[in-house]
């Protein structure tokens, strides 16, 4: 029987240096999008899909964080003082934040050295249990979607698989040497069987236009390949580093094609467009 996935690793250690001078006072995952600071749509993405623990991953000098799911679970006077205002649009959106932590157990961990992506899932990984898989979300890739939370999906595709997986989306041919590409068959509707991954390739080289996005459910086998690349010394570790050792070794990996519009937030530019397609439909 496969397991349930009940916990997810948000990655927040990062310096947010592409958000320079403004990330050297609020930390990136605080930028907002809309009317709400974006870790607020992860943590709701984690929730609405079955989530029932979330671990987020910090650097030493980022507290805003804990100090932030700190108010929203213990400071029971706010809900008065926004009473007060006769704001139901303001209620209604820190209410729902604040039922969400109160339903769901939080934990921290921390990553004092800026050592890639898997370095990070691997400092969470003594909270995990055996054999348990487990998700990991990037605080700056949100998928806007009218039907299911981008993780729900790669879930609900996980326990028919029962194998690693995560989220692809197409992208522009001059954005292709941005992100990780994979090389994939398809094998179901939205569904590849992953062959291949290349980091970051020139256009010529690209197999494919399919990225990867920061949602994935990983298994105990993916940590063990992270475990591998950490016993090099210096290596950066990446889950796609992972990920590509493992498509070497003829392991099955999979990706899902999100049905949703992948809002990034990774550079200024990015998340000034999310802001703009979100600003949109608010005032619609």
């Amino acid at each position: 029987m496969t397991q349930q996935v009940k916990k997810a690793v948000i990655l927040a250690a990062g310096s947010g240096t592409r958000f320079l001078p403004y990330s050297r006072l609020v930390s990136k995952e605080f930028f907002p999008l809309g009317d709400r600071p974006m870790i607020e749509y992860i943590v709701e993405e984690a929730f609405l899909s079955g989530i029932e623990e979330i671990i987020f991953v910090l650097n030493p000098d980022k507290q805003q964080l804990v100090n932030y799911i700190t108010y929203f679970q213990n400071d029971e006077t706010a809900v008065e003082k926004i009473k007060a205002k006769n704001n139901k649009k303001l209620l209604e959106d820190f209410c729902r934040l604040k039922k969400i932590l109160k339903k769901i157990k939080i934990s921290y961990v921390y990553q004092e050295i800026p050592r890639g992506d898997g370095d990070a899932v691997l400092k969470a990984r003594g909270l995990f249990k055996k054999n348990e898989p487990i998700a990991v979300l990037f605080c700056d890739d949100i998928i806007y979607s009218k039907k299911e939370p981008g993780l729900k999906q790669l879930i609900n595709v996980f326990q028919k698989k029962k194998k690693p997986i995560f989220g692809l989306s197409r992208v522009r041919r001059e954005k292709i040497s941005s992100y990780g590409i994979v090389r994939g068959e398809k094998i179901e509707n939205r569904i590849y069987s992953i062959k291949g991954v290349v980091e970051k390739p020139k256009l010529e080289d690209a197999p494919s236009d399919l990225a990867i996005i920061g949602k994935y459910v990983l298994t105990p086998m993916v940590l063990d390949y992270l475990q591998k690349i950490d016993e090099k010394p210096g290596d950066e570790i990446r889950i796609a580093g992972a990920l590509r050792n493992m498509t070497r070794d003829k392991k099955k990996i999979f990706g899902y094609e999100l049905d949703g519009i992948w809002l990034e937030c990774g550079t200024k530019e990015d998340w000034l467009r999310s802001n703009f397609f979100i600003t949109q439909r608010m005032i619609k």
